[in-house]
């Protein structure tokens, strides 16, 4: 069963609706009184789900609870000339016999409360709402248990006998009723259904027959009186949950694929689905019993009282299940707050996509341009040199992804001109590593530039997928400058500083970032995300700010992958302005400060602690470096890639960078420039 991330709270939150448009279904269809009040109110319930965006479920809800409502409709009307009732030999209990039998269920009740109570907390972490529910189902569980068995092992055989009952009786009104509550309905799902089409009609109607079977069989397996009808309907219910275990939901599971995780692998959907009847059952019986269905017991001496305290119970389940459910509502109809504007124009990022595109069309490869040329593709050459002057122009101009909300779902525009950048990204770094080896550290530089240009550009203003795309990309981009800065001349030094610089001061707050990952998740899962991010909070023990969803894993990544990107950013800057400085003072500075405002227009600080950047000298150089992901100075022990998250070693410009080593070496400083 996975546990990352979490899925129980929002499936207890699906659940509990689910269980209440069954009920519903089953009180439309077997209350007493005015038919159309009972089904006004089903769709006030529907109406509900409107502002938390939930379109398909409404259109499912209403589907499945219509087909429930004419099953029952028709198994009330053949039961209309003769329904059933028990009624018992006995009428007058014990006084010693009603104490032992309330003082039973009280001492069990009590111990099962504790047991359970003490269980949930100390092994699932529940909150108060979910023990709340726990104890609602225990006391359910005994109160039907008492309904159905307490009476005969307390009063004796059951007598049987047939009783008259009201026929139907429809007026010209009830006609008028039913068209408008039919032209609501009508409009609701029409609604509902452009908002969000429904594809999988197959799978849709199969999860509508199976919850319309279950909840037809346990309704009656609850109102019949007759043992070989309760026993057939006991049958069909098995029949029914075993039909949809044997095809693993594969025909059935349209209901289970809304929720944040899907049908994932060794996710536990049988039990869920067996909780689900269980408690249906309960709640089923409970309504029976508070008098709430036509069908129900009577002649017995015990009814009032049990119809009493079924009642009772009943309003204390509902009051559980609204106290669960409300502040999830109200959760998932707030807005999320709206990330910070990116300035830029995404036209610019499809031209530079689509001159990207050219390229990596014309060179799947990857060949450099001194390879295609030796292989006489001159004018090949030419139009990709040509293309890749213009990329450079392009990245250098202010742009940004298109909003997650201008992209239809289903559409992977962005995605497919993200493919397009990351290959050409890729010729570029083989070109400046080539320019590297060659000695031509100006070219190196510019090509090393265009990705930390473009990286940057990806990582601001687009998803969590562009944002470590692009991390990716700059961060090799700064590669490639880490190896070449010393040998760069003064006046290209100069202009990389200012390039640099110029990066930093435009990065998107990760807070900003964060919140452009929420609305990204929402677009594309709607209510169900939402739906995973406010139903913990309110029913287990989580707080807020430590729930996880599937967004969790990508935002973790994305805060480390900046932290390191940001880290070696700000020390590649620093590294340059000392470079300047020693040419202007022939000294290296004695502190960060002498920097400014000459060469930096303020400390650069560091990510990991929120400090400046640890600087001090060391015989003839000096030793500049990040306290790392601990957040503590370490004395200017580097490690590399493979120690990042080891507490004894701090982070310089060369960790992403050097060769992987054996963990325990020590001591690698900044030497003398």
């Amino acid at each position: 069963m996975p546990n990352y991330p979490d899925f129980r709270c929002h499936t207890e939150a699906m659940g509990l609706v689910v269980i209440i448009f069954g009920l519903l279904a089953m009180w439309i269809a077997l209350g007493a009184g005015r038919w159309f009040v009972r089904v006004a109110m089903g769709i006030a319930f529907l109406g509900l789900l409107v502002p938390m965006k939930a379109y398909q479920p409404i259109f499912f809800f209403s589907v499945s609870a219509a087909a429930t409502v004419l099953v029952l409709s028709v198994a009330r009307r053949l039961a209309a000339n003769g329904q059933l009732r028990r009624r018992l030999r006995r009428t007058e209990p014990p006084a010693r016999k009603r104490m032992e039998f309330w003082l039973g269920i009280l001492l069990g009740v009590t111990v099962a409360i504790f047991v359970i109570g003490w269980a949930v907390r100390e092994f699932w972490a529940f909150g108060i709402l979910e023990s709340m529910l726990v104890f609602v189902l225990v006391v359910c569980g005994v109160m039907v248990a008492a309904g159905l068995f307490g009476e005969r092992f307390r009063f004796g055989p059951v007598v049987v006998e047939t009783v008259a009952t009201n026929r139907w009786r429809f007026q010209l009104s009830d006609i008028m009723f039913g068209i408008v509550l039919l032209a609501v309905v009508f409009a609701l799902d029409s609604y509902c259904l452009v908002q969000a089409p429904i594809r999988l009609w197959r799978e849709f109607f199969a999860t509508v027959g199976i919850l319309t079977l279950i909840n037809v069989a346990a309704t009656l397996v609850v109102v019949t009186v007759r043992n070989r009808w309760r026993l057939m309907f006991v049958i069909v219910l098995l029949a029914t949950l075993g039909s949809t275990f044997m095809v693993d939901f594969g025909a059935g599971n349209w209901l289970m694929q809304l929720s944040v995780l899907g049908p994932t692998r060794g996710a536990p959907w049988g039990k869920i689905v067996l909780v689900y009847v269980m408690v249906l059952l309960c709640a089923a019986q409970m309504t029976r019993m508070g008098g709430w269905l036509q069908f129900e017991e009577s002649g017995t001496p015990f009814s009032d009282a049990t119809k009493k305290l079924a009642r009772v119970m009943w309003f204390v389940t509902a009051a559980v299940f609204v106290a669960c459910l409300l502040p999830i509502g109200l959760q998932m109809s707030r807005r999320i707050g709206q990330p910070d504007h990116v300035a830029g124009d995404p036209l610019v990022f499809d031209a530079l996509a689509e001159q990207a595109r050219a390229v990596t069309e014309l060179n799947p490869y990857g060949k450099r341009m001194d390879e295609l040329r030796a292989k006489g593709a001159t004018e090949k050459a030419d139009f990709i040199a040509d293309s890749n002057s213009r990329i450079r122009q392009l990245s250098r101009q202010p742009f940004r992804l298109p909003e997650t909300s201008d992209v239809p779902p289903g559409v992977n525009i962005v995605g497919d001109n993200l493919v397009a950048i990351r290959g050409w990204t890729s010729i570029a770094l083989s070109e400046a590593n080539h320019a590297k080896t060659s000695e031509r550290f100006v070219d190196a530089a510019d090509w090393a530039m265009d990705c930390v240009w473009i990286g940057s550009g990806l990582s601001s203003g687009g998803d969590g997928v562009h944002t470590l795309s692009g991390i990716g990309i700059e961060t090799a981009g700064q590669g490639v400058l880490v190896g070449i800065q010393n040998d760069l001349p003064t006046d290209r030094l100069e202009r990389l500083l200012v390039d640099l610089i110029v990066v930093d001061h435009g990065r998107e707050r990760i807070e900003s970032l964060e919140l452009r990952e929420h609305h990204s998740m929402v677009h594309w899962m709607g209510w169900r995300y939402r739906l995973a991010q406010s139903a913990p909070p309110v029913l287990s023990a989580e707080r807020a700010e430590d729930v996880r969803t599937l967004a969790t894993p990508a935002l973790e990544a994305t805060k480390d992958s900046i932290d390191r990107r940001d880290a070696t950013h700000r020390l590649l800057m620093v590294e340059m302005a000392i470079a300047l400085f020693r040419q202007r003072a022939g000294r290296f500075p004695v502190d960060l400060a002498e920097l400014v405002p000459d060469f930096l227009a303020s400390i650069p600080i560091d990510p990991y602690s929120d400090k400046p950047l640890i600087y001090r000298i060391e015989g003839d150089g000096y030793v500049m470096y990040s306290t790392g992901t601990d957040g503590d100075d370490d004395g200017g022990s580097f490690g590399d890639s493979s120690t990042l998250y080891d507490d004894t070693y701090d982070f310089d410009v060369n960790t992403m960078f050097r060769p992987q080593r054996t963990p325990g070496f020590g001591g690698i400083g900044k030497g003398s420039m």
